[in-house]
């Protein structure tokens, strides 16, 4: 590449019908650099040949984009390759699949790691980056890409979701727990800020001071059935009665209430999709096998 210059062109403004002469009959890489918005790609008919960088505005220019590369293709094998990072790429790969072309996928450490190997300067934009993925894919290091199959999307659909409720559960005792350590820190060394019996506890009375009698009681018994012993039951009671914390205000005792709705509210939705995981899980022999040695 002539003294490794990175000179991009809008799409629109390039010579297709000329590259499409140039190139019939042969191998053409179509690398793609992909971003949110502005989307690079390399077009090299040789690991050192590179035809010209273009980019375009994703989604709005994509459509005409992949009519360029088509007709490119009607005269050259046309192989499009991309880096599998993130989501951004994924409609622009669909499409290219769907128009009949075939996609390569470039590990992103490959490409960060070949910055400096060609030209000798260690910085990565979106141009070379392109340019970078192509020279690769000419050289070998890339494979075929395999779509996943309906089942397992839906498989890492729902794990997406377990992480979701995960984090907003974790985030709801963080919240929860700022607070009773302010008014009723005693709590949180006998249940802690996880426990459901604790949240259900607070969804009804709020505060240490209306929950000290024996209504109290009742509503941990059933809560914790069988795995709260009743010492603990006992031990929340009297932290009630004896606790140092900051007596709240009618507003803060709201506050507290509703945090611990979240949090009961949020263990409900998270445990549903974990059971949901485990029967998609079960139901893939090949992931069943690998959760078991997990």
């Amino acid at each position: 590449m002539s003294k490794h210059r990175y000179e991009t062109v809008m799409f629109q403004e390039l010579d297709w019908d000329g590259l499409g002469k140039r190139v019939a009959g042969g191998r053409i890489a179509f690398s793609v650099d992909v971003a949110k918005d502005d989307f690079y790609a390399a077009l090299m008919s040789g690991p050192q040949t590179l035809e010209a960088l273009v980019k375009w505005v994703h989604p709005e220019e994509t459509r005409a984009l992949i009519g360029c590369v088509s007709r490119l293709a009607q005269v050259a094998q046309v192989e499009v390759v991309m880096e599998p990072s993130g989501t951004y790429g994924d409609a622009l790969r669909w499409q290219m699949i769907q128009s009949g072309l075939g996609v390569w996928p470039i590990a992103p450490k490959r490409v960060h790691d070949a910055a400096e190997v060609y030209d000798g300067v260690p910085s990565l934009h979106d141009a070379k980056a392109a340019y970078l993925i192509g020279r690769l894919h000419w050289e070998g290091v890339s494979q075929p890409w395999r779509e996943a199959g309906a089942a397992r999307r839906a498989l890492l659909a729902q794990a997406s979701l377990v992480e979701l409720y995960k984090a907003r559960h974790q985030a709801g005792a963080n919240r929860l727990e700022a607070q009773l350590s302010r008014h009723w820190p005693e709590v949180l060394r006998v249940l802690g800020c996880k426990s459901i019996t604790l949240a259900r506890l607070l969804v009804e009375y709020g505060d240490a001071a209306h929950a000290a009698g024996d209504e109290a009681r009742a509503l941990m018994r059933r809560s914790g059935r069988s795995v709260l012993r009743a010492e603990r039951i006992e031990a929340v009671l009297a932290s009630a009665r004896t606790t140092l914390g900051v007596p709240c205000v009618e507003a803060e005792r709201c506050l507290v209430q509703e945090l611990a709705g979240d949090v009961v509210q949020t263990a409900k939705r998270l445990h549903a999709c974990e059971r949901e995981l485990a029967r998609l899980v079960a139901d893939d022999a090949t992931v069943a096998r690998l959760s078991e040695v997990v």
